[in-house]
């Protein structure tokens, strides 16, 4: 199981591709047209949900923001195109999928303050580690502390 930082930290990169098909009336085929490649990057919980739940070569929808970038090489201009993600998801279009969701919450105390959280996330990581600081059957409660004031700095930081 990652640890609170690797899941608050966690990044998924992937490519992905779309091409343009026409139909040639005159000579009754499909051609290939120009094809555009772009890395998406997604981030925390939609980079971890989208590394268990895709695979290569499966089709997809993203959405979010695009922005391009050109960097040097061999004397040359070199642009990429990248997306920033904030929603992954599969192409129902071209393959069925089943949802599951995570519901219940995870309710730990550490030093008198009560965290909760749904499961997967960092609070939520913690919580599952027991409300009196056991981590299989030791006791680390200061480690558990220093996690929870880590998950609220991180908290604040992405304004939760």
């Amino acid at each position: 199981m990652p640890t609170p930082a690797e899941l608050a930290a966690y990044k998924a990169t992937f490519r992905i591709a779309s091409s343009q098909r026409r139909f040639d009336q005159g000579s009754g085929e499909w051609r290939d047209g120009r094809s555009l490649f772009m890395t998406v990057v997604a981030w925390r919980q939609l980079g971890q949900h989208a590394a268990l739940s895709l695979e290569v070569g499966d089709p997809v929808i993203a959405h979010g923001r695009i922005f391009s970038r050109e960097y040097e090489k061999d004397g040359r201009t070199q642009t990429v195109i990248e997306m920033e993600a904030t929603a992954v998801g599969p192409d129902l279009a071209w393959c069925t999928s089943t949802v599951s969701r995570k519901r219940s919450t995870a309710t730990v105390a550490v030093s008198g303050e009560e965290f909760s959280a749904e499961p997967g996330t960092p609070t939520a990581v913690a919580a599952e580690w027991g409300a009196d600081g056991s981590i299989d059957g030791g006791s680390d409660v200061d480690e558990v502390e220093a996690i929870a004031r880590e998950i609220r700095a991180h908290e604040a930081a992405v304004g939760v």
